[in-house]
């Protein structure tokens, strides 16, 4: 739910940046929608390789504090053989 509140905020700015630029002339209607859509996605891409990042992070962190002798979990979430 957070996801899709903080993508509509992040639309709207865009919609609004685009805006301004069309009303100084800078960009046309259909720049505008290139524009808007072309920040969205690298938003999207930018937002899953952090995800993937953190859950890494983390997952190296737990690993560092287990118990001697226990088989550390992939990211997949299936234990390794040791």
């Amino acid at each position: 739910m957070i996801k899709s509140i903080l993508f509509g905020y992040i639309r709207h700015g865009l919609t609004a940046g685009c805006g301004y630029l069309l009303a100084h002339g800078l960009v046309d209607q259909s720049g505008e929608q290139i524009l808007i859509s072309a920040g969205l996605g690298i938003l999207g891409v930018l937002w899953s390789t952090g995800q993937k990042v953190a859950a890494n992070y983390e997952l190296k962190l737990a690993q560092k504090g287990m118990p001697v002798g226990m088989a550390p979990v992939s990211a997949g979430g299936v234990a390794a053989k040791s």
